[in-house]
């Protein structure tokens, strides 16, 4: 592939790359990468960074998170 790797091939992703991946807002990808600093962001120079396995990791465990939580309402009967 000419100009580089893609998404789903690189280890970290910036702001723009990881919101256009995950199909996520840029404005809400920046909150969370500035609310999660540490866990799956950090800041390098003047931007955030992603990293990609440990955001997909994140993103799976809230799923879990929320389908345990509609199973629990009953919501789901």
């Amino acid at each position: 592939m000419v100009g580089g790797l893609k998404p789903s091939e690189k280890y970290t992703l910036l702001i723009r790359e990881a919101a256009e991946y995950f199909g996520i807002g840029i404005k809400r990808m920046r909150r969370l990468a500035e609310n999660n600093d540490g866990d799956f962001s950090f800041y390098a120079g003047n931007r955030y960074v992603i990293i990609r396995p440990k955001f997909e990791e994140y993103l799976l465990k809230k799923a879990e998170r929320r389908t345990e939580s509609y199973a629990e309402s009953g919501s789901g009967e």
